[in-house]
């Protein structure tokens, strides 16, 4: 397989970075390294909260079999199963709400001119990973596999283009999640 790379950058309290995308090259984090980047309950809830205000579609924990979480389009509502991890929640609920964003279905009719399902879900989890990166919760592990799983049907031109779109989404979520945690306070 050949390797896929491409960096996405982003801004952090006035910081540029970038994250390098190289997945032949990725090695999965320890375990116990998960754990110490679990947020506290009082964290998730005022993280989960200012994600519900922000989201174009309500978001709703629901019991969902072996999924994480499905935005609806026709009902316009996103549902992130109760059985993850918080942090998988969060990620869970950035991903779905990209697709609420990015890839929506005006008035639930599917359009007859949708981007290909690769492209969707590169960049619902591209802007997931960045976004989730940005408050210090490491997706990698999940993120890396999930986007080199629909990355390798991507032509180099979508990726690009992709990498933009995903770059400048990441930024106008932050800051709108950023202004709902600062109105919290």
């Amino acid at each position: 397989m050949e390797e896929i790379q491409f960096y996405l950058q982003y801004e952090k309290s006035g910081r540029a970075y970038e994250d390098y995308f190289g997945f032949a090259d990725h090695h999965p984090m320890d375990v116990d390294a998960i754990y110490e980047l679990m947020p506290t309950e009082e964290q998730f809830n005022a993280f989960m909260d200012a994600l519900k205000s922000v989201s174009p579609a309500p978001i709703y924990f629901v019991e969902l079999g072996e999924r994480n979480g499905v935005y609806s389009h026709r009902e316009n509502e996103i549902n992130i199963s109760w059985r993850i991890s918080p942090v998988m929640a969060f990620r869970t609920a950035l991903h779905e709400m990209t697709h609420a964003i990015l890839h929506p279905w005006p008035g639930g009719i599917k359009p007859e001119h949708e981007l290909p399902r690769a492209v969707r879900e590169t960049e619902a989890e591209g802007v997931a990973y960045l976004v989730c990166r940005h408050y210090g919760l490491d997706t990698s592990v999940y993120s890396f596999d999930f986007l080199q799983s629909w990355m390798r049907h991507l032509t180099q031109e979508e990726i690009a283009f992709s990498a933009e779109l995903i770059q400048e989404t990441a930024k106008d979520l932050v800051k709108a999640i950023d202004a709902a945690l600062e109105k919290q306070t």
